[in-house]
């Protein structure tokens, strides 16, 4: 084979190497592009979705920055004393009576945060507000301390907390002591010395709980006017004959009457 020869089927070879490796996809190399940019979307959304919904905190409620509502009254020989006096806003660093028969529960401080926020605390910051084991110091309308020591109705009495831990509840739970009574979103507290074996109805206060309002319709007054009737106007001929001699002489005389 002549030298030229042999370079034409060198040159041939190698072109065929050259369009082969052209026809060929670097797919290893898309693969890990496609892979990255996968990978970083997944990445990017996660972390968005984190930012928009953190987790819940842990611990006991209410956290510092909540805010709760609950409803007190207290009861004497079953008829409830007048609702406790406003207090000051932030009073007691966020347990406050309300003006209508409400405690608001929104802690400011650890120290009635958590399983501090109890009816203890509360009565801690209301001046002139005490429970003991068979009395309590209530001061609206006026300072006075009730006592099982005159019963009720004739009865030997005692005195009791009691818990309904929502609207929806029939029957209250009694709770041993101020200190043991955690405070709870909406639920329903009395305070009441009653004969021995009765339990307390709901303070009206609970209502309150509800959000709900009565709306009464404004009344409305139909005025019926009843238009006059005018009658249209009668006309009435009398005729008169008049004789004279052989002549007869005919007159008409109308009368116009309204109705």
């Amino acid at each position: 084979m002549s030298s030229n020869a042999s370079r034409r089927v060198a040159r041939a070879a190698a072109s065929g190497r050259n369009s082969k490796a052209r026809r060929e996809i670097p797919v290893g190399f898309y693969s890990t592009i496609a892979l990255l940019v996968i990978v970083g979307s997944l990445v990017v959304g996660y972390s968005r979705y984190e930012k928009q919904h953190p987790p819940a905190p842990t611990g006991p409620q209410p956290r510092i920055g909540q805010s709760w509502t609950v409803a007190l009254g207290f009861d004497y020989c079953g008829t409830y004393l007048p609702n406790l006096t406003a207090q000051a806003t932030g009073a007691n660093h966020g347990l406050a009576a309300l003006a209508n028969g409400l405690v608001s529960v929104a802690p400011k401080t650890a120290a009635v945060a958590g399983t501090n926020a109890t009816l203890a605390n509360f009565l801690a910051g209301y001046k002139g507000l005490t429970v003991g084991p068979s009395s309590f110091h209530y001061p609206v309308p006026s300072a006075k301390t009730y006592s099982t020591a005159a019963g009720c109705g004739g009865k030997k009495s005692q005195l009791g907390i009691y818990v309904w831990p929502s609207l929806l509840a029939k029957t209250p739970t009694r709770v041993a002591s101020a200190a043991k009574l955690h405070f709870s979103n909406s639920e329903i507290i009395s305070v009441a010395i009653l004969a021995k074996g009765q339990l307390p109805k709901e303070p009206a206060s609970a209502v309150g709980l509800g959000g709900s309002t009565t709306t009464t319709a404004p009344s409305t007054s139909a005025s019926v006017v009843t238009p006059s009737t005018t009658a249209a106007p009668v006309s009435t001929t009398k005729t008169s004959t008049t004789k004279s001699g052989s002549a007869s002489k005919t007159s008409s005389t109308t009368a116009t009457t309204a109705g």
